[in-house]
């Protein structure tokens, strides 16, 4: 950390990025919103994968389901963005209520076999609620998602840059032997 002075610029670089990508958020949100389509296209195929894998293994019905569904959904965001764009947080919202449907009933289920499957049974309503707000406002979903990254990534920009220009001022002291 005390060399970091010698290596500014790229801390310089690095807030220089962020406070392209903010205003990028700003002056161009469906570009913005194509990125995400891509990033959460590749969450729901994981988590897709991983449901299924879980439903295999334990032979639940509703885990094959839920990772069928975000198999489908995964897959239509990251490979039709540009047609998904417009769609995208309707399949957001569709994707929470039904994942959050399929945890509220394993939830149900699971509760024959063990305690504690209220915190999946909280996932589930959580889900649910996160995909009714979504349904219902779309477009102040995406708005508001893009706006959040543009102004945290403004933010993240500017202190990153004004911590290089500090760094860069920065000398280490030379070190200087005690005489006895």
């Amino acid at each position: 950390m005390q060399q970091l002075h010698q290596h500014w610029g790229g801390l310089l670089a690095r807030g220089i990025a962020a406070i392209i990508f903010g205003i990028i958020a700003f002056v161009v949100p469906g570009f913005t919103l194509s990125i995400l389509a891509y990033l959460i296209g590749i969450f729901f195929m994981l988590d897709g994968i991983i449901a299924l894998l879980l439903g295999a293994s334990a032979r639940s019905q509703e885990f094959l389901l839920e990772g069928v569904v975000g198999l489908a959904v995964g897959f239509l965001l990251f490979f039709f963005p540009q047609q998904s764009v417009s769609v995208f947080f309707l399949l957001v919202a569709f994707w929470a209520l039904v994942t959050g449907l399929i945890e509220i009933m394993a939830a149900v289920k699971l509760r024959e076999y063990i305690r504690g499957e209220f915190w999946l049974f909280l996932a589930g309503i959580v889900s649910v609620l996160f995909g009714v707000v979504v349904f219902f406002n779309p477009l102040m979903t995406a708005v508001l998602m893009t706006m959040f990254l543009g102004v945290y990534a403004l933010f993240f920009g500017v202190l990153v840059s004004l911590l290089a220009l500090r760094v860069r001022s920065h000398h280490t002291p030379t070190k200087t032997k005690k005489k006895k």
